[in-house]
């Protein structure tokens, strides 16, 4: 059996709907979506108590030129499009953040980030050994004054 071409199953795009106009976003290259993948892992290092060398700490800081470098990166030709037609930044910012989720995760989990308008996941209820313990109230009493 032939594997059929991979077109016949996958979009490799976002239409996303921004002040009623659909902005398609084709998926990024390769380099791209190694480098947000690369992006992951550091961020996933540090959350787990790695330390970073200077070259890590440095690939991370993303100055506003190298911002929209990267938001560049992630929308393509997008980007240009929606500078033309003024969209506003917040709106970019979030197209670039789906864009971004879509890369490192998938389709559904760049959808769930967009529908919820670009803010992260609600955290969980903390479990028993994560809560904080309750702080202790002491009532004073004429005795302890």
């Amino acid at each position: 059996m032939a594997f059929k071409d991979l077109k016949e199953y996958v979009e490799p795009w976002l239409d996303l709907p921004i002040n009623g106009k659909t902005y398609r976003v084709n998926s990024v290259d390769a380099d791209t979506g190694i480098y947000c993948q690369l992006i992951v892992e550091t961020v996933l290092a540090v959350q787990t108590g790695a330390e970073l060398d200077e070259k890590d700490v440095a690939g991370l800081k993303l100055d506003d030129d190298a911002e929209r470098d990267f938001n560049r990166r992630l929308l393509g030709t997008t980007y240009d499009e929606m500078l033309a037609d003024k969209v506003a930044w917040e709106y970019v910012k979030i197209a670039s953040r789906t864009v971004f989720t879509w890369t490192i995760r998938d389709r559904d989990a760049a959808e769930e980030f967009w529908m919820r308008g670009g803010r992260p996941e609600a955290h969980r209820p903390a479990t028993k050994d994560r809560q904080r313990p309750a702080k202790k109230t002491t009532k004073k009493t004429a005795a302890s004054r």
